[in-house]
């Protein structure tokens, strides 16, 4: 009965011991919250490498967006190429953010593409496929782009050639 009065009267869970408890699970919070802002606002080196690489594909492809269909195929197949790479090297978020954006206008340039192919209602109401039109539309277009290729360079750290 001795040692168990003796057991029973020994502190086993001091001040020191919670402090420690709680330095630890802020230290841990702490760290949690570290690496959740570097999965997020991070862009690995490797991701900016080959987003670099696959805007200035996508650049190419825009500029063939009236060009004859072999070079555009050959444009468009490279672009996809250059942003199935980004999509191998991807880590973070920001990098998943930077392959939608680079497969958005991947698909913008196709429908501006699909725009040109097609024939269109001129001020008569004819159809039409005299292009002068579309082409002044579409250089409009590409400064509007040009304008967004720009800030998503400017995002990712992207330095111009």
């Amino acid at each position: 009965m001795g040692k168990l009065s003796e057991q029973l009267r020994r502190e086993i869970w001091s001040k020191r011991t919670t402090r420690i408890i709680w330095i630890v699970l802020l230290f841990l919070l702490l760290a949690g919250y570290g690496c959740q802002l570097l999965y997020k606002y991070w862009v690995t080196p490797r991701e900016r490498k080959a987003a670099a690489a696959a805007l200035q594909s996508v650049r190419a492809l825009r500029d063939a967006e009236t060009a004859d269909e072999p070079i555009y195929a050959a444009r468009l197949q490279e672009a996809k190429s250059r942003v199935a790479r980004c999509n191998a090297v991807r880590i973070t978020e920001r990098d998943w953010f930077a392959e939608i954006r680079l497969e958005g206008y991947i698909h913008g340039i196709e429908f501006s593409r699909a725009l040109w192919e097609s024939p269109y209602e001129d001020i008569s109401g004819k159809l039409s496929v005299d292009k002068s039109l579309k082409l002044a539309k579409l250089e409009k277009l590409k400064v509007l782009e040009d304008r967004s290729y720009d800030s998503f360079e400017k995002e990712l750290g992207i330095k111009k050639n």
